[in-house]
């Protein structure tokens, strides 16, 4: 045996697994072939029975060669019986992992963006490592528990460079599907359904995306199989927060839906359909949602409040909604800047105005006073909303607020409504301040310009003021006439004989007197007067004598109007003529016809009639200009009194004019 080399192959290892420890007692060198060694697991093949104890003695190798090695390996290994050759181990392929599960609709981690983590499933390797295996000298491979960890699949082969590489596929995004514009991408074919979803969660907060939302969901349910959700109905509830196609009836039919289905809504279904209630105004919808969140406990976010506040507001309560906007501000909520933009854009559309300007005040004072905290666009707004409405509190709270410190440059047209309120409330400072800022910009100002700041002086006490912006008027080359004078007529009718003096004195302090500055003293003292008395004319004509000269252009046909009409006899008008000479005033139709009726009273009946014939001609195809009704009568009455045939022509020359003349009655009166 010492002197015999046995050559043990791996067959025979196989059959005899006790031969190397025998071999390795005693010591024997055995020249080992040069094959591969099959490792065998104890899955391959049934466990061999405990070695027979080693009495000393060399047992003969069983080789393929001996029948007593065929006949040993048939007896104690029958399953090997039909295969006398030793066969090439069988490669073990490598198992597929099982596909991962479809993952649910609404996972916790969909929504943060995480992956579910999957337990991984690796092949055992054909070939024997240091690290992945350990054999022993017995031929066999052991795998512990860390090593069965450790294994990993074997990586792909290099590709060919022969042939192309395959191209790199992704799944679309949900970043792809809400920045296309079509209504439905036909990327969506090729997203997972957690983008689809989470599209849908960017897509609510988008406007104009309310087609695209409808069709995701109609696709998750009809072509992914998804079941309806509560997810789903929200963002059918969020598709209808467009102002064109959203509907307050589309969401009670979502809601019938859902309680037909058995699917509770949940707090953020709750407030999208309170947001769209704001924007699509049902209150009994509104009131029915509230009732059934009280029911279910759900409390009612801040953004659900606002909502609701814009929503009473919306419908047209706005009562209710001051209160609920009462509420919200003892409760300390903090009412964005848009909620209260809101409120006073509705109110002021309303006519509320003064109700806009509280509730403004309300915003500055939760603020903590600073203007800055509100847009200046709302700002501007209620200053021209405020002005147009000559609400003066508001207008001048702005005014100091914002104009006066150059924050805010008002236009022309916000400019002249500025104007008129404080010419409204007497507010002299302001409309100086406001004249003044249209001249900055080298604006021409007109008669709308200078009359509400000579309203303001009057009504500020101011008669000089207001006399003053008369001469700056005239000499800005903007005439002033009778209806520019309004104002201070006004102020000189409620006490024209106290005021008279004063007037006088104001014009002779002033230079360049306008002629509007002596008519309008004039028509307060000369208005009322009646034929009979001539106290009133009187005082009339001493004030013109007074200020006739003081005008450097002197009186106007305004101003022999208005004495001649408060005549009642030819005296006076004989004077007015001369003056009218003097100044070479040319004879107006008004002039005329209060000539013809002061003469008519008691003067020269052929002067009268001769003026009668200069006013004919005048007037021209039935012109109105031709003399008055009162006037004609009082010719009439004259020329009745004095047999005077011309009576019957004067009468024609009326009927043809469109006069109608009662004879009868004019003879009895008359008489």
């Amino acid at each position: 045996m010492s002197a015999k080399c046995i050559t043990v192959d791996a067959l025979s290892r196989t059959l005899c697994p006790s031969i190397d420890g025998t071999l390795r007692s005693k010591t024997i060198a055995l020249p080992l072939r040069a094959t591969r060694r099959t490792r065998v697991t104890q899955t391959q093949h049934e466990p061999a029975p405990a070695p027979a104890r080693y009495d000393g003695q060399v047992r003969a190798a069983h080789t393929n060669a001996s029948p007593t090695g065929q006949r040993a390996r048939r007896e104690r290994y029958p399953q090997w019986a039909a295969a006398p050759k030793a066969r090439p181990a069988k490669r073990v392929t490598e198992k597929k992992a099982p596909p991962a599960p479809q993952l649910p609709p609404f996972p916790s981690w969909a929504a943060a963006g995480e992956v579910a983590p999957l337990r991984a499933t690796k092949a055992l390797s054909q070939e024997p490592s240091a690290s992945a295996s350990k054999t022993n000298l017995d031929g066999a491979a052991q795998h512990g528990p860390e090593d069965t960890a450790n294994l990993r699949p074997p990586p792909p082969p290099p590709p060919s460079s022969s042939s192309p590489p395959p191209p790199e596929t992704s799944p679309t995004s949900a970043d792809t599907l809400c920045r296309s514009e079509l209504d439905f991408p036909p990327e969506t074919a090729d997203a997972p359904t957690p983008a689809i979803y989470e599209a849908l969660r960017v897509l609510r907060s988008r406007e104009g995306q309310s087609n695209k939302i409808r069709r995701l969901v109609k696709y998750l349910v009809e072509e992914r199989g998804e079941r309806p959700n509560v997810f789903l109905y929200e963002a059918l509830v969020t598709a209808n927060w467009d102002t064109a196609t959203g509907s307050a009836n589309e969401l009670a039919e979502i809601y019938k839906e859902m309680r037909t289905a058995g699917i509770e809504p949940s707090p953020g279904w709750y407030h999208s359909a309170l947001r769209l209630l704001a924007i699509h105004p049902d209150y009994l919808t509104r009131n029915t949602l509230l009732l059934k969140m009280k029911e279910q406990g759900i409390e009612l976010k801040d953004e659900g409040r606002f909502s609701v506040a814009v929503g009473l507001l919306r419908d047209g309560q706005h009562e209710m909604a001051l209160d609920y906007w009462n509420q919200m501000r003892d409760a300390g909520t903090r009412i964005p800047e848009w909620v209260s933009s809101i409120f006073i854009y509705a109110l002021v559309m309303r006519g509320f105005v003064d109700e806009a300007f509280q509730l403004f005040r309300q915003v500055l004072e939760m603020a903590g006073g600073n203007a800055s905290a509100v847009p200046l666009r709302l700002w501007s707004y209620l200053l021209d909303e405020c002005s147009r409405s000559l609400h003066y509190e508001g207008t001048k709270f702005i005014w100091d607020e914002m104009v006066s410190p150059g924050k805010i440059n008002p236009a022309d047209g916000i400019a002249v409504n500025l104007l008129n309120t404080a010419a409204r409330q007497g507010d002299t400072t302001m409309a100086t301040a406001v004249v003044e800022l249209l001249s900055a910009r080298e604006v021409k100002l007109g008669s709308h310009h200078y009359e509400p700041l000579l309203e303001s002086y009057v009504r500020a006490g101011s008669l000089e003021g207001a006399f003053r912006v008369l001469c700056i008027m005239n000499d800005a080359g903007v005439q002033p006439d009778q209806a520019s004078t309004r104002p201070i007529y006004a102020a000189l009718r409620a006490s024209p004989d106290h005021l008279a003096d004063e007037v006088i004195g104001i014009l002779r302090r002033l230079e360049r007197v306008p002629a509007a500055a002596i008519n309008v003293l004039i028509e307060a003292l000369v208005t009322g007067t009646a034929d009979e008395n001539d106290g009133n004319i009187a005082r009339a004509l001493e004030a013109y004598r007074q200020v006739c000269d003081l005008c450097e252009s002197g009186p106007n046909q305004q101003t022999f109007a208005l004495l001649l009409d408060g005549c009642g006899s030819a005296e006076p008008a004989v004077f007015l003529v001369s003056e009218m000479d003097r100044f070479a005033v040319r004879p107006s139709p008004p002039i005329l016809d209060s000539l013809i009726r002061c003469f008519a009273a008691d003067g020269n009946l052929d002067v009268t009639l001769l003026y009668l014939d200069e006013m004919s001609r005048l007037a021209t195809g039935g012109s109105p200009t031709w003399v008055s009704r009162r006037t004609l009568l009082a010719v009439l009455r004259r020329c009745h009194r004095e047999g005077d045939p011309r009576a019957s022509a004067l009468v024609a020359e009326a009927r043809r004019r469109g006069m109608t003349i009662d004879l009868s009655r004019y003879v009895d009166v008359d008489s």
